[in-house]
């Protein structure tokens, strides 16, 4: 998520994550400081937790510009802050190998691989694999959307208003 600086070995971009890491944990709080969560009101939770996001994409954005001394060529592997955010609850979280795992697994799936091909690429087992894309597959945006304008079209047909 820190990103891998050309001029780093291999030992000194873990060093330099493990680094990133440690002070990140030891300053959440403060920098989350500012924007408390209100429980009661959920348009003033929603937005400490927009502004918390923003704070920490700021943070990440400081220290890779500062160890990259600006210089967006010195990258071997960008950072990737889309995998440290604020959850809905407001705080600091981060993805994990089984997100991208399954992420992966559903990649291969809508670019038409299958169940047997994205287990001997993913390492997951037949069963595991098929639980992944029965559960996510019902999650494609495009065909929602083509279910949405159907039922609006019903809608429409049948003259209710809403």
């Amino acid at each position: 998520m820190f990103g891998f600086l050309a001029r780093d070995t291999v030992r000194q971009a873990i060093v330099r994550a493990e680094r990133l890491t440690t002070e990140l944990t030891r300053i959440v709080d403060r920098l989350f400081a500012p924007f408390p969560l209100d429980e009661e009101k959920k348009a003033h939770r929603a937005r400490a937790v927009d502004k918390r996001a923003r704070t920490l994409a700021q943070w990440l954005d400081a220290q890779a510009a500062r160890d990259s001394n600006g210089d967006e060529a010195a990258w071997r592997l960008k950072p990737c802050p889309s995998l440290i955010f604020v959850n809905g609850a407001g705080e600091l979280d981060q993805k994990h190998d089984q997100d991208l795992r399954d992420t992966c697994v559903m990649l291969l799936d809508r670019a038409g691989c299958d169940l047997l091909t994205i287990c001997d690429i993913t390492g997951h087992s037949y069963r595991s694999a098929q639980t992944i894309v029965k559960h996510y597959r019902a999650r494609n945006v495009d065909r929602a959307d083509a279910g949405i304008d159907r039922l609006e079209l019903q809608v429409r047909k049948e003259g209710m208003k809403g």
